[in-house]
């Protein structure tokens, strides 16, 4: 049965095994080399929540404070301790061996009064405060967390009012994709502040035109003229009332021989099937939409990296799932997307590649 790290690549131990107190401290602290805020948290082996929420030097109040993981005999036993985190997974809640399941408190006063780091505690028969053991020798030949390789981020539009990208930032979500334009006539007045905001604060980010089936190059004046930065990557979104696949086509070569890189496709199966099967194999960034029940966080809600969700159609398999619309982000229900891969190589899906680029294969179709 395989164990993996909890926070990751990058795990540095900043304090060793001991008790403290009464022994409900004992363990070791994990951090980060220039800080340890807001950083993702994965549990170590598979099993229950047994405790989460506020807890007597870890913090408060929930969802700040601390979570406890008993592990059944399959998964080797015994229970993790995670301490001075927020929470994303509920008490009751059944975990995978490296879920996402939390992330470290930015806040020293809601985290126990301390600088934001990992406190994980291992015990190896069941819960008992008393019986820790040392982690490290527990995590030898432990394994990079599978959830970790996957990044998230948000959809967002006028009909999201103003979304606060610095929450954003600080909840853990790695870009954004935000709305600019629609048709020949609708310009988004959000998406200024958001460019500038994103920006400033280093999310990925794309701009998003809305195809309708009034004239292309109409449209690509208006998207160009309002994106305000032409480095920006685009996204085409291709769906209710977008019209054929030809009209998907004409609108990404208008906005690219406006010197805008179109880097993303917005193009769900459902739409997909609806205008008879088209050849997707050389749109740029596939974008598909597949949407899980409930309302919670993004990390929980995402049906994971083998999910039948992301099978491919069209010719190709998807580089971005849209899993939800209702996912808690920044104090509001967004739609959340996947990237399965770091955000360098999202940031390499989003340039213009010097030969064969998608938008010269559209040119010249």
């Amino acid at each position: 049965m395989a164990r993996y790290w909890p926070l990751g690549t990058g795990r540095i131990v900043t304090s060793p095994f001991g008790p403290r107190g009464t022994g409900f401290h004992a363990g070791t602290d994990f951090g980060f080399p220039g800080g340890s805020a807001n950083k993702p948290v994965y549990a170590c082996a598979g099993g229950t929540v047994i405790y989460a929420g506020a807890a007597q030097g870890y913090g408060g109040p929930d969802p700040a404070g601390w979570l406890v993981i008993d592990h059944p005999a399959g998964a080797g036993g015994g229970c993790t301790e995670y301490g001075h985190i927020i929470r994303e997974v509920a008490r009751g809640a059944r975990v995978t061996a490296g879920q996402r399941i939390a992330r470290i408190n930015p806040d020293p006063a809601t985290n126990g009064g301390v600088a934001p780091h990992l406190h994980l505690s291992v015990m190896p028969r069941e819960y008992n405060p008393k019986a820790k053991i040392d982690p490290m020798p527990w995590l030898a030949g432990a394994l990079e967390p599978p959830s970790a390789a996957t990044i998230f981020g948000p959809d967002i539009s006028n009909n999201n009012r103003v979304v606060d990208l610095d929450r954003v930032k600080a909840e853990g979500f790695e870009f954004v994709w935000a709305k600019v334009s629609e048709g020949t006539s609708f310009r988004d007045t959000y998406w200024p502040r958001t460019r500038d905001w994103a920006r400033r604060i280093g999310l990925i980010l794309a701009g998003y035109h809305y195809i309708r089936t009034s004239d292309p190059n109409r449209q690509a004046d208006l998207f160009v003229d309002q994106l305000g930065d032409r480095s920006i990557p685009a996204m085409l979104d291709f769906e209710e009332g977008s019209g054929g696949i030809d009209n998907f086509w004409a609108v990404l070569r208008a906005i690219e021989a406006r010197g805008v890189h179109v880097a993303l496709s917005y193009i769900p199966r459902w739409y997909w099937d609806r205008i008879g099967r088209p050849d997707l194999s050389r749109v740029p960034g596939l974008i598909q939409s597949s949407y899980v029940n409930g309302t919670g966080f993004a990390s929980v809600l995402y049906p994971g990296d083998d999910s039948i969700r992301w099978a491919a159609y069209g010719g190709r398999q998807p580089d971005v799932l849209q899993f939800t619309d209702r996912a808690l982000i920044a104090g509001k229900r967004l739609d959340a997307n996947a990237f399965r891969g770091s955000p360098d190589q999202l940031r390499t899906l989003l340039e213009p590649t010097p030969e064969g680029d998608e938008g010269e294969i559209a040119r010249n179709l």
